[in-house]
């Protein structure tokens, strides 16, 4: 069913289908919504305005929005339910029974109480009611009775087994099977009530107070009883006379009057105090199941119902009163009208009609010769006017008369200045209608000019028609005087101020002409002869999501919303949960008292002297419980206090505290509550209207917090601050350690980047110090090569003069050698000869060669004498030569030998030394 303005939970209808009776509204809970068992067994409402339900699982908790399962220790059947004024729930069910409070943290906590009872009867009893009276509980099975007094429990004799114990008129009532009903007396004692032991044979389901003092008595499959000063009578009502043949399960009196009967198998009876049937509900209009185990009137007037399969809520304090078409056969209704004795109805499946004020005993009749799409029902004339489909007919006394072919008579309005001219917008352009002779309204003509389909249509005060094309446009037209054409056609655009071309719906509201295209409001200004946008209306300013504006009586009308319709007035508006037909939203005035609104799938009804109502809850949404979650394990807290003080203190979390999930809430009922929120703290938006009632945070910094959140029932704000603490190292008094460390940092860091520059500054020094000795060094080195290339010069020059000398003097010699043989001089060349062999070979050439070729090659002829001491100076003096690099022939003068001479020594030298004959020995000698 489309008709579902309360998703996810889904609101369900009471509606007719044969027999088309109105009926209050019936939200369906169903055990796949709770996630609990099918059967609820009993009902109570606590302070806090919770609902609360003896369910086949456990005992179930109703926020408004969310459902919560506590099951008892041994998952028995909860049984019996009952809320005292002090925040305890108590239940019971088989051999357990005792209540629920709340613990330090706000958190329900079960006490069990029977486990002080020691019979072992206890053992095998199983509680089925609680009733709370006087100031005290009372837990009853069948046969046994338990009283408490918050202090101790105690067991009651009972004059044998018993139904269920009301309090009644201010008396407590026992009915007793096989005797009647007894009363309980002050000292705990039962006494028969007078006039009651007719009733010994049957089963008492229940008993109400009834003005003047009398008792209602109903009774399983024997009817209704009154008992007034001792005597006993059947009551011959209508719902007596119902319910004589149904299985009676539950009677209760509403504060309004009404009294409320549970059947098993047949739904649920509501009569007036005469006993007059006001209404069946049973699972063919909406009940979920035929079969009621328990009542309950909450503090708004609901009444609740629970069932063999589910829980169903019948908001009877709202005046809305529901006919839905659950079997298809109607559809989904876009006009209806009042005419003739008769409501007709007009739907996308015909036109169809019953008798005014005998709609639950008789169905809908088909009007014979309409089926399909119904457009427009209008009174023209005296007559009853259908725009159809397929084109246009009069209506009277439930049969149709076609006046015109035209397809598609979406809209009719009478023209301003020429009275007896009508205008209709149809599928192909525009039809013109007037009165004949006869006072009865035909068809004229078709209006030449313009052939564009027309969804909606309206004059302004200047006679100009303004016609909607259903998705492009919308156009101006000017008729000429007697009707017949358009003189004059001009589309409007967005040139014109019109947001957009789409879907355009001009409507009259309050005399302005208002159009709404692309979700936005505009008005016709006469003297700007334009369209200007239009903010607000009587006060009410439009925020974006209307979809349309449907005119009431003057200063008012109503403004659509996908999931709700606001009626708004000078002083109030006032909020109605329903859907109207998406594409063609329609509000039709039946009578001056009487409105009923078009629902995709049947209608509502509202008396508009309840116009202002269903009563405005004008309730505070209520924060219930907070789950914190930290390493995948939660904690809860709960806020007992919720109902008296909606405002909680500051709660104080720690600082690992900070990933939080807020439940809150608000405890009505006849519709699912939207809320917003917004944590300042975090930013001061409010965020977008919401069904969810829980909001996740998560890993909330340090610091202060306030969670507020409202609900679309009313403008209060429930509060509740947070304050999360900071962690050790996040603390004042550790930042102020921190600051003192810091400083303390500082000064060292300082004083050591003091001690850093010094220390710098003495390896710089030292630095410095090692880069002049490094250059002294290298001064001194290069001094010393200089030195020792001195050295080498001077020692090559020096032996190169020693062998320039002794070359000279071997030539000497070899020149005084012709002296050799002159008798004469024979003795002076020996004389000379002596002299020149004792000059080349003179140690004191030697001496003055190795001091310079010791400076140049220290320790050369020293390593030499050490590794080889086999050699003779001479062979040291060749070695020498040789590591100079002196040829032979170099040589050979400063040994004063020949080149073989010197050939020969080398090859001795080169013996001693061990050398190999592959290696050279100039080589050897300049490495070593």
């Amino acid at each position: 069913m489309r008709f579902n303005v309360f998703s996810p939970l889904v609101f369900l209808l009471c509606s007719g289908t044969v027999a088309a009776q109105e009926l209050p509204w019936v939200r369906n809970f169903t055990p796949e919504s709770m996630q609990a068992g099918s059967q609820n067994w009993s009902l109570a409402q606590a302070p806090e305005r919770f609902i609360y339900s003896g369910n086949s699982t456990g005992l179930l908790q109703f926020d408004g929005s969310r459902w919560k399962l506590m099951p008892l220790p041994n998952k028995q059947i909860v049984r019996a339910v009952a809320a005292d004024d002090r925040g305890n729930v108590f239940c019971g069910g088989f051999s357990e029974f005792g209540f629920w409070r709340r613990d330090g943290e706000g958190i329900f906590r079960y006490v069990s109480l029977s486990d002080s009872v020691q019979t072992e009867k206890a053992g095998r009893e199983e509680i089925w009611h609680i009733l709370i009276a006087g100031g005290m509980v009372y837990f009853q099975s069948f046969s046994a009775l338990y009283q408490y007094d918050y202090h101790s429990l105690e067991e009651l004799p009972l004059p044998g087994n018993i139904m269920f114990m009301q309090e009644v008129g201010g008396r407590i009532l026992l009915p007793v099977i096989g005797q009647g009903i007894f009363v309980k007396t002050p000292d705990d004692r039962f006494e028969i009530l007078p006039g009651t032991q007719a009733l010994g044979d049957m089963i008492v389901a229940g008993i109400a107070l009834l003005p003047g003092g009398r008792l209602l008595v109903g009774t399983d499959r024997k009817g209704l009883y009154l008992w007034k000063d001792g005597r006993l009578a059947p009551w011959d009502t209508p719902v007596g006379a119902e319910l004589a043949k149904s299985r009676l399960n539950k009677v209760l009196a509403l504060s309004s009057g009404v009294l409320a009967f549970g059947t098993v198998g047949e739904g649920l009876y509501l009569s007036d105090r005469e006993g007059r049937t006001l209404y069946h509900v049973h699972r063919g209009v909406g009940l979920q199941n035929n079969t009621v185990l328990a009542l309950h009137e909450d503090g708004d007037g609901n009444l609740w119902a629970g069932l063999d399969r589910g829980l169903d809520m019948l908001a009877l304090n709202n005046p809305l009163r529901f006919s839905i078409d659950r079997s298809g056969n109607l559809g989904a209704v876009f006009t209806a009208r009042k005419f003739g004795g008769k409501l007709y109805i007009g739907t996308n499946q015909g036109l169809f009609f019953q008798p005014l004020g005998e709609k639950s005993r008789h169905g809908w009749t088909s009007v014979p010769g309409i089926k399909g799409q119904v457009w427009d029902l209008s009174l023209v004339a005296g007559q009853l006017l259908c725009g159809h489909n397929d084109g246009t007919f009069v209506i009277d006394n439930g049969r149709a008369e076609k006046i015109s072919d035209i397809t598609g008579g979406w809209v009719i309005r009478r023209h301003p200045q020429d009275t007896g001219l009508w205008v209709q917008g149809t599928y192909t352009g525009l039809a013109a209608f007037r009165v004949n002779s006869a006072g009865k309204l035909r068809y004229s003509h078709r209006i030449t000019g313009f052939d564009q389909p027309v969804s909606y249509l309206e004059f302004d005060s200047g006679g100009s028609l303004w016609a909607a094309h259903p998705y492009q446009g919308l156009y101006r037209l000017q008729l000429s005087a007697d009707g017949e054409n358009v003189e004059l056609l001009s589309r409007i655009d967005q040139g014109d101020g019109v947001v957009t071309d789409f879907s355009p719906k001009p409507s009259r509201i309050n005399g302005r002409l208002i159009l709404h295209a692309g979700g936005q409001f505009m008005h016709w200004d006469e003297a700007a002869s334009a369209w200007a946008p239009l903010q607000e209306l009587l006060g009410y300013r439009f925020n974006g999501r209307e979809t349309a504006l449907l005119p009431d009586a003057p200063e008012h009308f109503f403004v659509v919303y996908p999931e709700k319709v606001l009626r708004v007035g000078p002083h109030s508006h006032t909020t109605y949960k329903l859907r109207l037909v998406d594409d063609r939203p329609n509000i039709i005035g039946l009578d001056p008292n009487t409105l009923l609104f078009c629902l995709e799938d049947g209608y509502a009804i509202l008396g508009k002297r309840h116009a202002q109502a269903p009563r405005q809850k004008n309730y505070t949404p209520l924060i219930t419980e907070l789950t914190i979650v930290k390493n995948d394990v939660s904690r809860k807290i709960g806020f007992p206090s919720a109902a008296a003080a909606p405002q909680p203190a500051e709660l104080v979390l720690g600082p690992r505290d900070n990933h939080l999930v807020i439940h809150f809430a608000l405890p009505v009922f006849d519709w699912r509550p939207a809320f917003r929120w917004r944590m300042s703290g975090m930013g001061e938006a409010w965020s977008a209207w919401q069904e969810n009632s829980a909001q996740e945070f998560n890993y909330l910094p340090v610091g202060l917090y306030r969670f507020e959140v409202q609900s679309d029932q009313s403008e209060h704000i429930a509060v509740l601050s947070l304050r999360i603490m900071p962690r050790w190292h996040q603390t004042w008094y550790f930042r102020l350690l921190f600051i003192l460390a810091g400083m303390a940092v500082g000064v060292a860091a300082l004083y050591g980047h003091r001690m850093r520059i010094e220390v710098r500054h003495r390896r710089l020094m030292l630095e410095r110090e090692r880069q002049l000795h490094q250059q002294r060094i290298q001064e001194r080195n290069e001094q010393l090569q200089e030195d020792v290339l001195k050295k080498t010069r001077d020692l090559a020059n020096s032996t190169m003069q020693l062998i320039r000398k002794n070359e000279v003097l071997l030539e000497i010699k070899q020149s005084v050698a012709r002296l050799k043989h002159d008798a004469r001089e024979g003795r002076h060349w020996q004389q000379l000869s002596h002299l020149i062999d004792m000059e080349i070979s003179s140690e004191n050439d030697w001496a003055v060669f190795e001091e310079n070729f010791n400076s140049v090659h220290e320790a050369f002829l020293r390593k030499m004498r050490q590794n080889f001491p086999e050699l003779t100076p001479g062979d040291l003096r060749l070695a020498a030569y040789l590591k100079m690099n002196l040829s032979s022939k170099e040589i050979a003068p400063l040994l004063g030998i020949s080149l073989r001479g010197v050939e020969n020594k080398r090859y001795r030298l080169r013996r001693k030394m061990g050398l190999p004959n592959d290696e050279n020995l100039v080589e050897f000698l300049l490495d070593f």
